[in-house]
């Protein structure tokens, strides 16, 4: 994963959203040089509840071969909607979230350490999409542990019998 700043916002007829930057992205594991691989389809849910489709680049590391996607800073990695909704959910700046109310209770659970993070760091008021910032910072130093999928063998069905 590449979190880019300084991008383009390019909206094609085929009703995807292109991402150009001019950045110079080197790979974050080795520093090498990265390449163009291929795109995916990325979709997110804006502030108004409509899903828009991004198309981002894949890049490969000529040294040590890992595949990168480059992200703009206005998508949190593994989320499904931007980072303006989430920070606004998380600070509490808006009523009308388009998420529903579980989602937006593990946003609140799950970007708690990410919070002081960013409360320690001043996010907040220096930068725009502090969210994806701090989510990279705290998943570069492996800061950062996913939970444990549960195996299907301990998943118990009651039956109303």
């Amino acid at each position: 994963m590449v979190v880019i700043k300084s991008y383009d916002r390019i909206e094609c007829a085929d009703g995807f959203i292109r991402v150009k930057t001019n950045e110079k992205c080197c790979c974050s594991v080795c520093g090498g040089f990265l390449y163009v691989r291929d795109s995916k389809p990325r979709k997110v849910i804006n502030q108004a509840g409509i899903t828009e489709i991004y198309c981002l680049r894949r890049l490969r590391c000529q040294r040590c071969r890992k595949l990168h996607t480059e992200i703009p800073d206005c998508i949190v990695p593994y989320k499904h909607y931007t980072a303006e909704v989430i920070e606004a959910e998380i600070s509490q700046k808006r009523e009308d979230c388009p998420a529903d109310n579980n989602t937006s209770w593990r946003w609140k659970s799950f970007f708690a350490s990410i919070l002081i993070l960013a409360h320690k760091h001043n996010f907040f008021s220096s930068q725009s999409h502090w969210i994806s910032k701090a989510y990279q910072i705290v998943e570069k130093f492996k800061l950062l542990t996913h939970p444990v999928c549960v195996p299907f063998e301990s998943i118990r069905c009651y039956n109303s019998e």
